[in-house]
């Protein structure tokens, strides 16, 4: 996959750099944690896609430049994110076929992107949202798709483990009048996640464990 966070860093420093050159004394201070990022992802087999998604998504997948695999460990390291934030953010990835979970907190490149249905993607864009900061908080998020939730919980809750395009497929069914998107979709889901609804883990969502008091 070819993308450079370096490239991004200097292109930012050098733009900066002359505006504040040309602007004297005022300087330009970029605000790294807002704002919305499009890449082009390229892959082997020739494929390009591109993804308009929050800095946040845009920093986590840089990090798999001209390196295929990262452990949790090495990004949390790398990216300064919460652990927990992390396992989150980084599930929009795999929900778009773009990386793989291989081993318990292991991610690489998914071997599988390329037999992904490119139409139901495109353009992938992801709606600005709360983004990390050093405040961060488990603060809910408001949910505008209260009647998908509810089908989610009521499919987990039946269903137990399921992966991010067997509930895509569910919903489809049980909201045919309202088909949702997978854009949409991934979006309730982050919502739900940072709300403990449900919980995210090795490519497959569960109901919160809800220990009795």
């Amino acid at each position: 996959m070819s993308i450079s966070l370096r490239q991004v860093d200097l292109s930012l420093r050098s733009f900066a750099e002359m505006y504040n050159a040309l602007k004297a004394p005022r300087k330009l201070v970029w605000k790294k944690q807002v704002g919305l990022a499009r890449l082009k992802l390229d892959f082997d087999a020739g494929i390009s896609k591109v993804f308009d998604v929050s800095l946040i998504h845009a920093t986590i997948i840089m990090h798999f430049h001209d390196c295929d695999m990262n452990t949790l460990q090495d990004l949390v390291a790398a990216t300064s994110i919460p652990e927990s934030l992390m396992q989150k953010k980084i599930a929009f990835w795999i929900n778009h076929g773009v990386i793989e979970e291989i081993a318990p907190r292991v991610y690489a490149i998914s071997s599988q992107y390329f037999n992904t249905d490119l139409s139901n993607f495109n353009p992938a864009t992801l709606d600005e949202e709360h983004l990390y900061t050093s405040t961060h908080s488990a603060r809910s998020v408001p949910d505008d798709h209260g009647l998908c939730s509810q089908y989610i919980l009521g499919l987990l809750t039946n269903l137990g483990l399921l992966p991010f395009l067997r509930i895509h497929d569910l919903l489809r069914v049980l909201m045919s009048r309202d088909n949702i998107s997978s854009r949409r979709l991934s979006r309730v889901l982050e919502q739900m996640c940072i709300r403990h609804e449900i919980e995210y883990s090795r490519g497959l969502y569960k109901l919160t464990r809800r220990d009795s008091a």
